[in-house]
């Protein structure tokens, strides 16, 4: 059902076959993105061998935002769960053998309480930091993008949707992003489609042709649209049939529908920054650009004292 987790797939090959038709989710289609692009996407890495499990998106300067299967599912009939010591978060580089990045220690995750494994409903998840990440975050959209709008997801996730073993494979060290429209729900609840099982939480986006698409190793990572230049999260890579299949979009959480419960951990200005603060990362965060500094302060303050000193000296006597 799921984009699912790398890393859960190469452990289970051994005891049984995998299911070549299971829902799952990658970059196929895509482009690798330059040094300095998407500064709030991060990976999340198993602190066991420093896979990458899953992607996820800095929303604050303490929250990361992803899918709860990211974190606690079933694949191939077995039950799976992370904890904060089995997950870290790399930050900073846009390929994970950058030595610009940085490695973060998560240290408490809520997963959605009515998240559903069986179906993948309310799959949405934050992960909390230990310490401040002092990057560029990025506002959620609270808003339901129209269809046909471009959307853009990144990811380190597999290119090749059925590689020589016939899973997924060619996993990229650099990451990869893929535009692709909005669907309307009706388009991917069509019976060519999915058949009725996309819920209203959910988002559709792709190509009704295929071949382009998030896959195995891009769960929990981002799909964004462009507003008025600053860049807004409306999904969570969450699942699919396949990866860049016709007919078959990616299926994403539809961020919109989660917004309330968000904030309760991630409140604005973070979680939904206006669009005059989040044109600048440094925004987001106290000591950036927005924050005014004491010493603007005092100057302000002695600047309106020598104008009113000014103004009485020069009024006329008796007035």
């Amino acid at each position: 059902m799921y984009k699912l987790l790398r890393l859960i797939l190469l452990a289970l090959l051994p005891m049984q076959a995998v299911n070549a038709n299971e829902m799952t989710m990658r970059i196929v289609g895509g482009n690798p993105v330059g040094q300095n692009a998407w500064p709030s996407v991060v990976a999340i890495k198993t602190t066991r061998d420093g896979q990458v499990l899953c992607g996820g998106n800095l929303i604050h300067p303490m929250w990361v935002l992803t899918a709860g299967h990211c974190i606690k599912g079933e694949a191939e009939g077995l039950y799976y769960e992370y904890g904060t010591p089995d997950l870290v978060i790399f930050s900073g580089a846009t390929g994970l053998d950058s030595p610009n990045g940085r490695h973060m220690q998560i240290q408490r995750i809520v997963v959605h309480p009515n998240y559903n494994m069986s179906n993948g409903a309310n799959d949405v998840a934050l992960l909390m930091l230990s310490a401040p990440l002092e990057g560029a975050t990025m506002p959620v959209y609270a808003d339901n993008p129209a269809p046909g709008t471009p959307a853009t997801v990144v990811g380190w996730g597999a290119r090749t949707a059925k590689a020589n073993n016939g899973y997924p494979g060619n996993y990229p060290r650099q990451m990869e992003q893929v535009t692709v429209p909005i669907v309307p729900n009706e388009v991917c609840n069509a019976p060519n489609s999915y058949g009725g099982k996309i819920q209203s939480s959910m988002l559709c986006a792709g190509y009704p042709q295929g071949g382009r698409d998030a896959c195995v190793g891009d769960s929990g990572g981002p799909l964004m649209v462009q507003q008025n230049g600053v860049y807004r999260q409306i999904g969570i890579v969450s699942q699919g049939e396949g990866c860049a299949m016709a007919g078959k979009y990616g299926i994403y959480t539809r961020v919109a529908s989660y917004a309330g419960w968000i904030q309760q951990f991630a409140p604005p200005p973070y979680a939904q920054a206006p669009v005059a603060q989040a044109s600048d990362p440094r925004a987001n965060y106290p000591g950036g650009a927005g924050t005014l500094n004491i010493t603007w302060l005092g100057f302000l303050a002695l600047l309106l004292c020598l104008v009113k000193k000014y103004r009485f000296r020069s009024q006329p006597q008796g007035i």
